[in-house]
């Protein structure tokens, strides 16, 4: 009896010792399957920091392309930019000894400088210029034609200045370049260009003459049309200031003059001229000693 009894206690041990150790060993596995769990869990959590970096990478990449497709935008060169057009210089039309275009310079909003032109008798004239530019179009300026109604348009196209005569009355033409205004060294052996302001000496300038008056005005735009006018027609028409010569009029008045002649019967022989030319009212006079 005591054996049997010896028997089943030892029995009943084993199997607690049984059960203990499975509890055991299944907790050391899930010690070990929580501490594998946590591993690869650390392991992965490298995995988004990779593809983090990727993307950096790839942005960056990006950036950069972003960057140099700015820069060779900048680069390019933008229309109207391949050429800068500047109108100042000496244009040519006929050849160098035809109409000249002296571009001194330009202001915020004039182009201005010297014209000489072929006369309708074969004789040279020249003129000074002022041609207001067109606020939209900085290559673009125009001037007021002589029956003062229409306009002049004169187009810089980079080498050449395009002028635009008003319909019916002459065929547009084109002033080449020839050489920068700076230059005068440069400048085509013209038989007129020594007749240009600052070339002659005044002396010359100041000499008295005969002139044929055709008009008298206390505007000096005025005065300069009807200059215009004359030249266009052919005459070396010119503005005069009236308190500047021993025999004109000694109030101030801007007067215009078809030409200078040294004697009067030269005036005389050219007033028919200018009678026929449409100023019937044009006289000769002497302008007397220079007092300016």
């Amino acid at each position: 009896m005591k054996k049997r009894f010896f028997f089943v206690l030892l029995t009943i041990l084993a199997v607690n010792l049984c059960a203990c150790g499975k509890n055991a060993f299944s907790n050391d596995m899930s010690e070990v399957s929580e501490s594998s769990k946590d591993s690869i869990s650390i392991e992965r959590s490298d995995v988004p920091k990779q593809e983090s970096a990727e993307g950096s990478s790839s942005e960056a990449h990006e950036e950069s392309d972003s960057s140099t497709a700015a820069e060779s935008k900048e680069a390019a060169p933008q229309i109207g930019e391949q050429k800068q057009l500047d109108w100042r210089g000496v244009y040519l039309y006929g050849g160098e000894d035809g109409e000249v275009l002296i571009v001194r310079g330009v202001s915020d909003d004039t182009v201005y400088g010297s014209y000489i032109f072929i006369t309708a008798v074969g004789d040279y004239g020249a003129r000074e210029f002022s041609w207001p530019l067109d606020p939209d179009d900085p290559y673009r300026a125009s001037e007021l034609f002589q029956n003062g109604v229409d306009h002049n348009y004169f187009e810089l196209d980079e080498d050449r200045i395009r002028v635009d005569y008003p319909d019916g009355w002459w065929e547009d033409r084109d002033y080449l370049y020839f050489c920068p205004v700076e230059r005068e060294d440069q400048y085509p052996a013209h038989p007129y260009l020594s007749h240009l302001d600052g070339s002659s000496d005044d002396a010359e300038t100041h000499e008295p003459f005969y002139g044929i008056w055709v008009v008298g005005t206390h505007d000096p735009d005025e005065a300069q049309q009807y200059a215009d006018a004359l030249q266009k027609a052919g005459f070396d028409g010119a503005v005069y200031v009236t308190t500047d010569w021993s025999d004109l009029n000694s109030e101030h008045w801007y007067v215009v003059s078809a030409g200078a002649y040294k004697t009067e019967a030269a005036a005389e022989e050219a007033l028919s001229k200018v009678h026929t030319a449409g100023w019937q009212d044009a006289y000769v006079k002497y302008t007397g000693d220079w007092q300016g």
